[in-house]
Parts: C-alpha cells; structure tokens; sequence
C-alpha cells in the first residue's frame, strides 16, 4: 500500500513561493497563511530508504529565497493518505502532526578519521622518495587499491595508543623521545599538506630502539600510567602533530647506515 507525503515548508510570502515552486515542476496542493505544501507522488516513496540524504538534496533544490525561511528543524513531512487542510498558519500544521516528522535539511558530516601508516623502506624506495617526497601523496591516495609491501596501517585507535605510550613515560619521569613510538617528530621531514600531517624518514637503529622500549613495558604500565591521570603530552595530542623543531636538517647519512630507515607517513586523514 502507497502512502502519500506531503511536505509542508514555511514561506514569508506563499503566493510568490508557489508561483516559483511551480515553475521549477513541483506540485503545491495547498497555500496557507504562511506556509505551502508540495506533494510529490511517487517520488516520496525515496523518503523512506535514504530520509538523512533526501532532506538536503530536496532543500538544495528550493529556490534560495524559500531555502533561506526553511525551518531549522528541517522540512515537516506529512506521510498521510489523503489530506485535509483545516488550520491556515503553519505553526498549527506543525501541531496538528504529534510527532511531526521531520527531514533533516543539511547532510550529515562525515566522520574525520586519522590514519597512520609504517613503511619499512628499501634503499631503492627511499631513493624514489628523496627524488621525488610527492610520491607520499600518491602512496596515501592509493592505500584502497595498492597495497604497500612491508607496511603496517593502523585506523584511528592509534591515537589512543600513542597517548598511552605518552603516559607510560610520564609516569617514569623520563624525557624520552622513545615514547613517540607511532609519531617520531625527530628524522628528515619529507612531506606535509592539507591531508598529510606529517611524513618523516627515521633512522633504523631508532626504529629498533623504539620496538625495544615497548617491548619492555611491564603489563601493570597501563593501569599504573592510568591512575596518575593524562601527561600534558597525551593531553596534546593528536593537535600537536606537524611541524617542529627537530632534526629536519640534519645531513643524510651516506652508505649502508644512511639506507636502513623506516618512514611513518605521519597520520593520513580519510572521510
């Protein structure tokens, strides 16, 4: 069984609105005192399978001088067989419709998700990157098609990892750069831009070095690190990402040492 819908859209001057929506090829089957309603037929039946998606390509659609007055709780929908008209302002059609329903007239914002991407590097590879660090970028643009050999890829849960790892050395009172296991801010800077935050070259024996102090933490570090609360690291992070004072410009090692490195491609942000 259809069921009809009927939107009902708040308009400062509804004899002009109509005239406009008319125009453009929709429906008005009823004018009130301050509002309209448009009826669609057969294309509200896309309502119900995307209602989060329609709203806003509908309301895109309206003329802008109708969009402007739209309701910001979204468009009242009216899904009904048949109508009656009997209140004249639009505040009472928002009443007489308990609950009203209504559609969401802006899209949904996607979900920001921070990447994180370990690369172990051959000597031909990191050649290609000093040649050319736009290479980065490709890399990251093509992760869902291309797999890069000899790479690991964490999602967004690394950040809390790396806050963990932050807290762990805080509560040791060191000052230990170990503890930047998943984000080295130290090494060759070779890339940044809107989508990258940061892509470095590390050395290998920093890399191992790294392993080594997480590999020793002792089981209890976490709860122990937990009870003394965040570190002013950990509180930072992921925002303190990005350029910093570091080794950037330290000179590139030459022969078999300079070769063996790892890069992290810093934290790639996908949508």
């Amino acid at each position: 069984m259809g069921v009809d819908t009927y939107l009902v859209i708040p308009a400062s001057a509804p004899v002009r609105a109509k005239r406009l929506l008319e125009d453009g090829g929709d429906q008005v089957s009823h004018v009130g005192d301050d509002y309209l309603v448009i009826y669609k037929g057969e294309r509200f039946a896309e309502v119900s399978t995307a209602p989060e998606t329609w709203g806003p390509r509908y309301a895109e659609e309206l003329p802008p001088s109708i969009r402007r007055g739209l309701d910001q709780r979204g468009l009242l929908a009216c899904p009904e067989v048949g109508q009656h008209f009997e209140t004249t302002t639009y505040q009472d059609e928002v009443k007489n419709h308990e609950p009203p329903l209504w559609l969401p007239i802006r899209r949904p914002r996607r979900k920001l998700v921070k990447r994180l991407l370990l690369v172990a590097l051959s000597p031909a590879r990191e050649r290609l990157l000093l040649e050319d660090p736009e290479l980065v970028r490709g890399l990251i643009e093509n992760l869902g098609t291309t797999p890069i050999p000899n790479s690991i890829e964490f999602d967004d849960c690394w950040i809390e990892l790396q806050r963990i790892l932050f807290d762990c050395l805080w509560v040791s009172g060191a000052d230990d750069a170990r503890a930047e296991a998943l984000t080295p801010r130290t090494g060759l800077s070779l890339f940044e831009d809107r989508t990258i935050d940061s892509a470095r070259l590390v050395r290998a024996d920093q890399a191992r070095a790294i392993a080594a102090w997480v590999a020793a933490l002792q089981p209890d570090a976490i709860a122990r690190a937990r009870q003394h609360g965040p570190s002013p690291a950990s509180k930072n992070f992921p925002d303190s990402l990005g350029p910093s004072e570091a080794d950037d410009h330290e000179p590139l090692r030459t022969g078999r040492e300079g070769r063996r490195r790892v890069i992290p491609t810093g934290s790639s942000k996908r949508n």
